[in-house]
């Protein structure tokens, strides 16, 4: 895989999980919450689980630029937004409906529904894109430069659908 690709998908994935594992820190009483609606969890292990997940998403993120680890980083988060895009599809496929999936970076929840295995999908894309071995070429500045506007420009598309999915009308409904 040429490392501007890697570069871009690193910064993207990085970024996506350090706002996200943000994002729940912050609020902790509303994802477990989150996590009551999947179903799955025992409650008496919700708490401990509603802590350590943004932890490990953190974690992750930081991994992914520290070359001792960024290989076994890369492969946990891969792993962990597997487990996102299982547990969301589990709870369609169990007939789970009208429950916040915790996706949003807004303040206000939203329910969870089959396109945001869409956006899923599309991150389990470059979460895997970093598992794959660079061709070893040596990047430059302008490499970087353009890893990281790519990136801004992948946060920004991601931004926007999540945008999409507030609008009402485009089938997000609010809980």
């Amino acid at each position: 895989m040429d490392p501007l690709i890697l570069i871009s998908a690193k910064i993207f994935v990085a970024a996506i999980l350090i706002m996200g594992g943000a994002k729940k820190l912050t609020d902790i009483t509303r994802f477990k919450q989150v996590l009551a609606g999947y179903g799955f969890l025992p409650t008496i292990s919700i708490a401990m689980v509603a802590f350590m997940v943004p932890v490990i998403e953190v974690l992750l993120a930081v991994g992914l630029f520290v070359p001792q680890v960024a290989g076994p980083a890369a492969i946990g988060t891969f792993l962990l937004l597997t487990a996102y895009a299982a547990m969301l599809a589990g709870a369609f496929i169990s007939g789970r409906r009208g429950f916040d999936c915790g996706c949003s970076w807004g303040k206000e929840p939203v329910e969870a529904r089959p396109i945001i295995l869409v956006r899923n999908l599309a991150l389990l894309i470059a979460a895997f894109l970093l598992i794959l071995p660079s061709t070893g070429r040596a990047i430059d500045w302008f490499d970087l430069l353009n890893g990281g506007l790519c990136a801004a420009a992948m946060l920004s598309l991601y931004a926007a659908f999540e945008a999409y999915l507030s609008i009402p009308g485009t089938g997000a409904k609010r809980i």
